[in-house]
């Protein structure tokens, strides 16, 4: 019923001044206070001579939008940030969004962020297999990808919260054999707590029983309490899907009236090309331990960077 209604083409949509003034409110804070805190962050890093001094300004927005919870915070994660790119090198190591195996795991697994926002003003990231075969499945390909899509849309999106959705059509018990559990761990300890971004859910759709005990066992307890506790599973009746996430938002194949998953993919995959200079310099650098005064806020595995 929902393929049957217009689509909307993909594209990205930077915030407006009416989103910007909307999510400030939401984080509470002012433009002013957003300055103060970007001020603030760039002249503690300047300080820090373990950390890269030469940064995209607009990574210092990024963080200075989690200054509502305290700039000591901020700090905490933006070291982590350039931290973790040394202390996990299988996610972070040769940070070429055009190589062979990135464009494979294109073809293979959909996944990029969603046009619009939602009402609470969270950007929807999806996940669904295009090839179903388990011998096109590299985990290892697809978690470095979503971090490449997380990096950009960083710098290029204002945003509270993210909300991950993953279409299961198609996973098999092999699939879940390719997956690393110590990578998978690792890329769920950088999203959760060293990304300045809040997960508002997650919800996994079509998913079998035996996906379900699978999920239970491997993804969930990868997760921070909070996080799990707002994690839902749908198996093959999605009537209720819209009282969770909007329709008009999510892809016409998983459920709703927006841009096929494979037509996000495919965007976001044409502008990770577009922006292969930025990842092999700015996207590349990392924290000296060499330099550093003092301890580590991260400190691999399991830890959290609080």
């Amino acid at each position: 019923m929902h393929s049957a209604r217009q689509q909307t083409k993909m594209n990205f949509h930077p915030p407006t001044e009416v989103d910007r003034t909307a999510i400030l409110r939401i984080l509470n804070l002012t433009s002013d206070k957003l300055e103060y805190a970007e001020a603030e962050l760039e002249e503690w890093l300047s300080e820090q001579a373990h950390l890269p001094h030469q940064i995209d300004k607009r990574v210092f927005t990024a963080f200075a939008l989690f200054s509502g919870k305290g700039i000591e915070e901020c700090k905490k994660r933006m070291d982590a940030y350039f931290t973790m790119r040394a202390v996990f090198p299988a996610l972070f190591n040769d940070r070429d969004p055009t190589s062979p195996i990135i464009k494979e795991s294109g073809e293979c697994v959909a996944t990029g962020m969603c046009n619009g926002y939602t009402p609470e003003f969270s950007r929807l990231y999806v996940a669904k297999l295009i090839k179903t075969e388990p011998k096109h499945f590299d985990c290892n390909a697809l978690l470095r990808r979503l971090l490449f899509i997380l990096d950009l849309t960083l710098v290029l999106d204002r945003r509270t919260d993210i909300c991950l959705i993953a279409d299961c059509s198609g996973l098999s018990v092999k699939h879940f054999l390719k997956v690393s559990i110590s990578q998978a761990r690792d890329f769920m300890l950088c999203v959760q707590t060293v990304y300045p971004i809040r997960i508002r859910k997650i919800i996994f759709l079509n998913v079998k029983p035996y996906c379900k005990t699978l999920l239970e066992n491997m993804i969930l307890p990868l997760l921070r309490k909070k996080i799990a506790s707002r994690t839902q599973i749908f198996s093959d009746n999605i009537d209720n899907l819209e009282k969770v996430v909007p329709l008009h938002l999510l892809p016409s194949d998983m459920g709703g009236t927006g841009p096929g998953s494979k037509e996000v993919s495919d965007f976001w995959m044409n502008q990770l090309e577009d922006n292969v200079e930025w990842f092999l310099t700015q996207g590349s650098l990392q924290a000296n331990e060499s330099q550093r005064n003092g301890t580590s806020t991260l400190k691999a595995p399991g830890c959290n960077v609080m």
